[in-house]
């Protein structure tokens, strides 16, 4: 799962202020030793209490108004998908933009449906022989 900001605080409790060892709160947490190891260092260094960013990849977001409007042109003069439509952007234009986000664009702009064919995992087959 991981740690959460409180969590960081009880953990620092219990080794700097309880003497407990650090194998105790890795066990408590299920995280490294060297990760409690890490966090009490830097709150000796620093004397505050270390604060968790938070987790993951930043969502991307539409980069710009012209970015926009050129899958809209494209789209109007060629009638294509996501995925053509981005191609196209990036062999003429070079510009990098993956096949989602023309997707999302279109989206937004009535431009595409969702297929719901196309949503979820698809299921895992046992191969039999081989």
């Amino acid at each position: 799962m991981g740690l959460s900001n409180e969590d960081v605080q009880k953990i620092i409790a219990y080794v700097t202020k309880h003497g407990l060892s650090t194998q105790y709160a890795a066990d408590k947490y299920e995280v490294s030793r060297r990760r409690i190891q890490q966090l009490v260092k830097e709150y000796k260094n620093t004397g505050e209490m270390p604060t968790l960013k938070k987790r993951g990849r930043k969502p991307r977001t539409i980069d710009s108004e012209d970015t926009t409007e050129l899958v809209k042109r494209y789209w109007k003069k060629y009638r294509m998908g996501a995925v053509a439509i981005a191609e196209m952007l990036r062999a003429r234009k070079g510009i990098k933009i993956d096949n989602n986000l023309v997707h999302k664009i279109l989206l937004e702009n009535n431009m595409a449906r969702e297929n719901d064919n196309k949503k979820g995992r698809k299921k895992r087959r046992n191969k039999i022989g081989g």
